[in-house]
C-alpha cells in the first residue's frame, strides 16, 4: 500500500509542502484457528488434499479416494465425541487443516495435516499439530499415533519435536508410488 505524507521544506526563495511517497507493507489478515466445522469444510479439506498432494508429490487418484474414506468416517463419528477437526482461515479461506480421528482402546489417529504452501514456514504447521495433541492430552488420550511415508517427510520434525516416536516401518505401494510406510506414536500417559 502507497501512502503520501507532507513534509515541509523550505528553499532560499520558497516555503513549500513536499509529498513523500512511502510504501508500507500491508498486514496480512491474521490467521485463525476454529474447532467447528461448517458446511463445506470436508469438501474443501479433501480438494487441498487432492490437489496439493497431486501437484507437489504426483500421487494418483487414490490418494483422495482414500482421504474421502477417512473424512466419511470422521463424518459419522464426529457426533459421538472424541473426533474433532482444526481449521486454519486467513480472509475467510482456509488456509490449514488437522484432525483426530477417534480409535480403539485409547488411542486417537492424527489426520489431515496440511497447510497450503503460502502460509509455510510461519509455524501454523506447529501451532495446529500442538492444539491436536493438547486435545487428546485433556480428552484423556492414552496414545495417538499417525502414518506416514518416506521420502515424504518434511513435518517428521514436527512431530518428533511434539515426542512422537517411529514404532514401526515397512514397504507399501500407495497411490501409485513405492514409499516406506512408517508410523508414529506419541504416549500421553508417560510423564
Amino acid at each position: 500500500m502507497r501512502i503520501a505524507t507532507p513534509r515541509r521544506q523550505t528553499t532560499r526563495d520558497n516555503d513549500y509542502l513536499k509529498w513523500e511517497v512511502s510504501y508500507i507493507p500491508m498486514q496480512p489478515e491474521a490467521i485463525t484457528i476454529r474447532d467447528t466445522v461448517k458446511p463445506g469444510d470436508l469438501g474443501m479439506l479433501l480438494y487441498l488434499h487432492g490437489v496439493i498432494y497431486a501437484s507437489e508429490r504426483s500421487y494418483d487418484l487414490s490418494f483422495e479416494g482414500d482421504i474421502a474414506a477417512s473424512l466419511a468416517r470422521f463424518a459419522a463419528v464426529a457426533a459421538h465425541g472424541g473426533s474433532k477437526l482444526w481449521v486454519a482461515e486467513r480472509d475467510g479461506r482456509i488456509v490449514g487443516t488437522v484432525g483426530i480421528l477417534r480409535r480403539e482402546d485409547g488411542e486417537a489417529q492424527l489426520r489431515w495435516i496440511i497447510v497450503q504452501p503460502d502460509c509455510r514456514q510461519r509455524g501454523l504447521g506447529r501451532k495446529l499439530l500442538a492444539v491436536a495433541v493438547a486435545y487428546c492430552r485433556q480428552y484423556g488420550y492414552r496414545q495417538v499415533y499417525l502414518s506416514h511415508v518416506e521420502p515424504d517427510s518434511p513435518a517428521i520434525p514436527l512431530y518428533q519435536a511434539l515426542g512422537f516416536r517411529e514404532t514401526s516401518r515397512q514397504a507399501v505401494r500407495l497411490w501409485g508410488k513405492e514409499f516406506i510406510g512408517i508410523e508414529y506414536r506419541l504416549d500421553l500417559k508417560e510423564k
